[in-house]
């Protein structure tokens, strides 16, 4: 997988899904010659972060404790008296 520009996270996302932007994430002001966040650019980078963990970590291994089972147990022991 080819490395992405940081100036360029959404490249391959395809255009904005409000329509606002031009995919980029960014808002072109000619008139000012400033750019400010399109509002689709924070769920974008939300949603790529999300993905990056998810392809790095087996399916079979995502949501899984480090903790010992007996420290869990210990925990759910603990827990259920307050939850019932």
């Amino acid at each position: 997988m080819p490395a992405v520009a940081r100036s360029e996270p959404f490249r391959g996302q395809g255009p904005c899904p409000l329509g606002i932007c031009d995919g980029s994430g960014w808002i072109l002001d000619d008139a000012d010659d400033e750019a400010r966040p399109c509002e689709c650019r924070e769920a974008r980078l939300r949603r790529g972060r999300n993905r990056g963990v998810a392809s790095v970590i087996p399916r079979k291994f995502q949501g899984v404790s480090f903790e010992p089972a007996h420290l869990r147990r210990r925990a759910r022991r603990r827990l259920l008296p307050l939850l019932l």
